[in-house]
This record gives C-alpha cells, sequence and structure tokens, in this order.
C-alpha cells in the first residue's frame, strides 16, 4: 500500500489480487477530492486487508481533525468580517472654490494653503470630539474626501446648511482680503454627512 502526499488515498496494490482488482475498477476516485473519496471508502472498507483499513481509518482521522479545525476558523472569520463591516467609516469633507485658480489667478501652493489653514483649524476646534479621536487614532489610513465649489455663493451655501444642521465645520476666511475660501468639516461616519455633498464634483 501506498499513500500519496497529495492527500489522496491511492492503494497501488493489496495482499489480496482480488481486492486489488476492485480497487483498480474506481480509478475514477482518484480524480476526486479527498472528501469524496474519504466518503466512498467509509462505505466499502471491507474490501481492504487489515492493514490497508488501519492506514485508511488513520488518515480518515486526522482528515476529519482538519475539517474540524477549517470550520472553526471558518466561524472565527465570519465573526471578525460581521464586527469590521459594522464600523462605520469616518471621513473628513474639504471644499475648495474653484474659482480661485480658474477666475482669481491664485497659485496652486496658495489654494493648497487655505485647505491645510482650515483642516488644522477644525482639528484644533473639533480636536476632543470622539470622532476626531478616532480618526487621528489611525494616521496611516485617513480618508479625506476633497470637493469642488464654483464660487463663493456655492461655499457660503454649504456653509448655512451644514449650520441649520449643526454640522462642525470650519470656514476659512483668508485675511486680510476678507475672502471665503475653503470649508472643512471634523471628522464624521460618511454615512451622516455625505448627502449634504453631493452637488459638489470632486476637486480637479
Amino acid at each position: 500500500m501506498e499513500n500519496s502526499n497529495s492527500g489522496r488515498f491511492n492503494f497501488k496494490f493489496c495482499c489480496n489480487p482480488r481486492k486489488l482488482e476492485n480497487h483498480r475498477a474506481k480509478k475514477s476516485l482518484r480524480q476526486a477530492s479527498v472528501k469524496q473519496q474519504t466518503a466512498h471508502n467509509l462505505t466499502n472498507k471491507d474490501y481492504l486487508c487489515t492493514s490497508c483499513r488501519k492506514a485508511l481509518d488513520s488518515q480518515i482521522t486526522a482528515f476529519n481533525s482538519v475539517v474540524k479545525v477549517n470550520d472553526c476558523v471558518e466561524e472565527e472569520l465570519k465573526e471578525v468580517r460581521s464586527k469590521t463591516s459594522e464600523v462605520p467609516l469616518i471621513v473628513q469633507y474639504v471644499v475648495i472654490r474653484g474659482d480661485l485658480l480658474k477666475t482669481m489667478g491664485w497659485p496652486v501652493g496658495a489654494v493648497i494653503a487655505q485647505a491645510c489653514h482650515a483642516s488644522t483649524a477644525v482639528t484644533h476646534m473639533f480636536y476632543n470630539d470622539p470622532h476626531t479621536q478616532k480618526y487621528l487614532a489611525d494616521l496611516d489610513n485617513m480618508h479625506k474626501i476633497v470637493l469642488e465649489a464654483t464660487d463663493e455663493s456655492k461655499l457660503t451655501g454649504l456653509h448655512s446648511k451644514l449650520s441649520e444642521a449643526e454640522i462642525d465645520h470650519k470656514l476659512w476666511i483668508e485675511q486680510p482680503e476678507n475672502i471665503p475660501t475653503c470649508l472643512v468639516c471634523k471628522p464624521y461616519p460618511k454615512s451622516e454627512i455625505s448627502k449634504f455633498f453631493k452637488k459638489f464634483k470632486l476637486f480637479k
């Protein structure tokens, strides 16, 4: 009797020629899965000699142990996935005026600075907020969504809507020009505030 390393039950010879002939008639089982072969052999062990039967029993026991462990691991993975799916995605929305670049001719660096100012300010203002703390706890995986307001009226209109809904944010007003340039919300679960930003496109 030989056992292949692939986990298949491969009885190439047995002590009784008649038994060997019977096993050769089952060649199709060699292409089946270990589980299928095991189920077949469980009901056909009478064809085997004592030594072959003992070897088969030991392999079946080992196989069932592996299956049991795999089932336990799968259950644990399902539990982890379930808990992970319940954790809300926390994001930070950044809305910048596009006309600063396109119409007013501001340098790119100056426009980027507006977003930096507003982001820093809102983080300072709401630093102790639970969502802010969760957001900062994973610095390498922060989610920011940067959108464009086409002009000042669109930006200030968003500011008014967020204020009415009591959504914490910072409208950055550049001084000494006294120009509203950027709006940044504190970190929030995306599901709670995404509706306020549906009309805005990604900043490009």
